[in-house]
């Protein structure tokens, strides 16, 4: 289903919306309602918006080389408006499409990691435009998000996700490359690849 919403800069953003039924977890049904949403920083008001109680996040990044500024851009953004929220994106499943697999210019797969994923979160090279690597990482994402919230409805509040490599000597995650570890900025959205 199509939803269309004014923008601050009152350009009408259309957005896909699809709900998926996801079967039960004791008593209760579960039901995904998956939003995609462009990664222009012009659209940055929708795509907070669109986060406001996100409880699972798949991050598309462009795998073309040209993209990479663009791309950490993105995921610093992303992070600063979870922040926003009192979210932070290491506390939520969440996985890393690569897409674009199939453009000349594409980086390597263990390049892109080493740029946009220092905790190792699971990642999947995807070719949007013929289904590749798309159903897999929804499929993922959602097998972390059920097991998280079987977590929680046992009354344990630890997190159900894989343990994350050592910690950096400060908290929170590693910088991003052109950033400080002191830097409010490198907390950082989802673009559209």
């Amino acid at each position: 289903k199509m939803v269309s919403m004014k923008t601050k800069a009152e350009r009408t953003l259309f957005f896909d919306l699809l709900p998926i039924n996801r079967g039960s977890i004791g008593d209760f049904k579960v039901r995904y309602l998956l939003y995609t949403v462009p990664g222009q920083v012009y659209y940055n008001a929708t795509r907070k918006l669109v986060l406001k109680g996100a409880d699972a996040i798949v991050f598309v990044a462009d795998s073309q080389r040209s993209q990479l500024a663009a791309n950490i851009d993105s995921l610093r953004n992303l992070r600063t408006n979870l922040l926003e929220y009192g979210m932070c994106l290491d506390d939520l499943p969440w996985v890393i499409g690569y897409n674009k697999r199939d453009m000349p210019d594409a980086m390597s797969v263990e390049e892109l990691d080493r740029e946009l994923n220092p905790y190792g979160v699971p990642s999947f090279p995807q070719v949007a435009t013929t289904g590749e690597g798309v159903f897999e990482a929804f499929e993922k994402v959602g097998e972390m998000l059920m097991r998280r919230l079987e977590t929680q409805l046992k009354g344990d509040k630890r997190e159900a996700r894989p343990a994350a490599p050592a910690a950096p000597s400060l908290p929170g995650p590693p910088p991003l490359p052109g950033t400080s570890a002191l830097d409010p900025n490198a907390m950082a959205e989802v673009r559209d690849a």
